[in-house]
């Protein structure tokens, strides 16, 4: 193989190396935007919840823009009213 092949290989290695990890490192989300899900979360673990499925669901609820929805889920999994309230008005930032 002569130089030039061998620099032409390396260069197509190195380009679809570079294109895969790009679209690996490009994350695809359901409506919800996973900070202000998160933010939720974390809102409600610092204020003493255990952060399970009920809360997560509830949370990427409200990041998707159903406010409603994400406090009335809060509630019934046992969240106080008012720290429901803000936690859902974070997710839906």
């Amino acid at each position: 193989m002569t130089r030039a092949k061998q620099l032409l290989a390396a260069a197509a290695v190195a380009a679809a190396t570079g294109a895969a990890c790009i679209a690996i490192s490009q994350p695809s989300y359901a409506g919800a935007t996973p900070n202000t899900a998160s933010e939720c979360e974390n809102y409600l673990f610092n204020k003493g919840y255990t952060v399970g499925t009920k809360i997560i669901n509830a949370c990427t609820e409200g990041a998707g823009g159903n406010e409603i929805g994400c406090n009335l889920d809060l509630v019934n999994a046992g969240v106080s009213s008012g720290a429901a309230s803000t936690a859902c008005e974070l997710a839906d930032r």
